[in-house]
């Protein structure tokens, strides 16, 4: 092949690796809410949706193309410098080096960067229909990209590809346990933000408080039991059934019961059931982020729980989806739990991950770091394996076994901690 098709194959190819490396850094960088106003303001609804609709496949396309463009001007290149090499001197050579590298990093990476940053609706816009043209002639090569992509997962062990939400969910939660790990972000942080993200995650049923434990009144309950159910309870909202907990009647509020209280002193207290109010309902298959929306728009905070049958199942409140984002709340009404550390023997203890590492290590004689970024037994086994660890997996350190007894996605709730040797009496002794 002569020098002159040598050039030309090397110029085409690197205007060819320039033009797709920049169609894959708009692609790949693209503001959806710019493009979708680029499009509005000239009239191009039409184009907006077929290329939210293809990006995907389009970005692929992009990709390969700047590899086979960037692939075949190294070729080129490479074939019409190294035929004279050896007539050239060191200081020639190196030259002619250093100007293909910065011929190449300009191509394919410092121009795109800026056309993507400044100008990428339009680009992409005034472009599509060659990235569209391309994208359907390598429909076939996709279909092999696929194959491959489907293996390899088979043989990773997950037979189903995961949807943009949840790759993009796994995303931000590795980030975010990358930033806990290296000190960035506190251990509760971490889960606050893996709680916002897992609210799809769950629904009503995992959460609500069951029939059997709803603290509920008949409609015709006397005045004088009402006021000492409500006393007993400590509850700020009631459900009142009929005949039965299928016949919710309504619900009370207790402000409404006091301010009956306070202003009908000298006169003959109205029927409990002209106190109640409506009753909302809810199924037990809804997703939490979908309630937690529903108890914003409506201002209710307790909601009853139906299934299919609209038969009751139990109760949910705003506090009960709070939980899941913030941890659990505990309020003045709330009895102190006790028996976060439960000794089992000289070398095995069981523990709350919620337990304070200062009292751990005051009980037990252990001696778990105290002066990090983490200040309970939870946070520490976060930062050590930097994940949320399954049941079942233990962590090793200086001497002790931690084994997980109970975790969820989100945090550890409990483990089992162990001592190679008896435990040191314990400092409060």
């Amino acid at each position: 092949m002569t020098d002159g098709s040598l050039i030309w194959i090397g110029l085409l190819s690197t205007l060819g690796a320039f033009v797709t490396a920049t169609a894959t850094k708009v692609v790949g960088e693209l503001s959806w809410h710019e493009l979708e106003e680029y499009c509005r303001l000239r009239k191009m609804p039409d184009r907006f949706d077929e290329i939210h609709g293809r990006a995907d496949s389009v970005a692929s396309t992009t990709e390969t193309l700047q590899i086979l463009f960037s692939l075949a001007a190294l070729l080129a290149w490479s074939g019409l410098l190294l035929g004279d090499y050896a007539e050239r001197s060191w200081p020639q050579n190196l030259a002619i080096f250093t100007t293909l590298c910065l011929v190449c990093l300009a191509t394919v990476l410092w121009i795109p960067r800026e056309i993507a940053r400044w100008w990428a609706p339009p680009f992409l816009v005034r472009s599509w229909w060659l990235w569209s043209t391309a994208d359907k002639l390598l429909l076939p090569l996709h279909g092999v990209a696929w194959s491959f992509r489907v293996l390899l997962r088979r043989l990773d062990g997950r037979a189903a590809e995961p949807s943009e939400e949840e790759a993009l969910e796994d995303e931000i939660l590795s980030i975010v346990t990358e930033g806990q790990h290296d000190g960035l972000l506190e251990a509760d942080v971490r889960e606050m933000i893996a709680g916002v993200i897992e609210l799809d995650d769950a629904d009503v049923a995992d959460i609500m408080t069951p029939r059997s434990k709803m603290d509920a009144i008949p409609v015709d309950t006397n005045w004088q039991n009402v006021l000492e159910f409500v006393v007993k309870m400590g509850r700020t909202r009631i459900p009142v059934y009929q005949d039965n907990l299928d016949d919710i009647a309504g619900v009370l509020y207790v402000k409404d019961l006091l301010a009956e209280q306070a202003s009908e002193q000298d006169k003959p207290q109205q029927e409990l059931r002209s106190l109640l109010r409506e009753a909302w309902r809810v199924p037990k298959s809804m997703r939490l982020d979908e309630l937690l929306q529903k108890f914003l728009h409506t201002r209710n905070h307790l909601a009853i729980v139906v299934d299919e049958f609209m038969h009751v199942v139990g109760l949910v409140t705003i506090e009960d989806v709070l939980e899941e984002i913030v941890g659990e709340i505990v309020d003045e009404s709330d009895k102190e739990e006790v028996g976060e550390i439960h000794t089992i023997s000289e070398t095995i203890a069981e523990i709350y991950a919620r337990a304070h590492l200062e009292e751990i290590n005051e009980k037990l004689g252990t001696q778990l770091p105290e002066d990090q970024e983490y200040d309970t037994l939870g946070g520490f086994v976060l930062s050590e394996m930097g994940r949320i660890p399954k049941v079942g997996e233990s962590l090793e350190w200086e001497g002790l076994r931690l084994t997980v007894l109970e975790a969820n996605k989100r945090r550890v709730e409990r483990m089992r901690l162990e001592s190679q040797t008896k435990r040191k009496t314990a400092r409060a002794n």
